[in-house]
């Protein structure tokens, strides 16, 4: 019941994607959105006791889980991980493929 709004992915989703790569395949690559329309077409299993444990975390105060060590949240290289959509726009604070852009810093771990 908590999950109602889990995206489903039907077959006729499928094929309209797969129709409509011949004629906007290169345009999606192009635009970066070539990884978003794949994850469109999986199905995601959804992990209900690990989203019961992470909602303990979770602070909709701050907008962060909450850890002994300190607060966390996903930022938007983790997203880039993540999706391998690109934050290439307006509101990027860098470019993940230029190579002139500066560097993150690495995960610590």
């Amino acid at each position: 019941a908590q999950f109602k709004s889990w995206p489903r992915v039907s077959d006729q989703w499928v094929a309209w994607v797969e129709r409509l790569y011949p004629y906007f395949g290169n345009q999606w690559k192009s635009q970066g959105l070539w990884n978003l329309v794949e994850m469109s077409k999986v199905v995601m299993s959804k992990q209900s006791l690990l989203f019961d444990c992470i909602l303990r975390f979770w602070s909709p105060a701050s907008n962060a889980f909450l850890f002994s060590w300190g607060p966390m949240s996903p930022t938007m290289y983790d997203i880039y991980l993540f999706t391998g959509l690109s934050l290439i726009g307006p509101d990027s604070p860098y470019f993940i493929d230029d190579s002139a852009a500066p560097k993150l810093a690495p995960p610590r771990y």
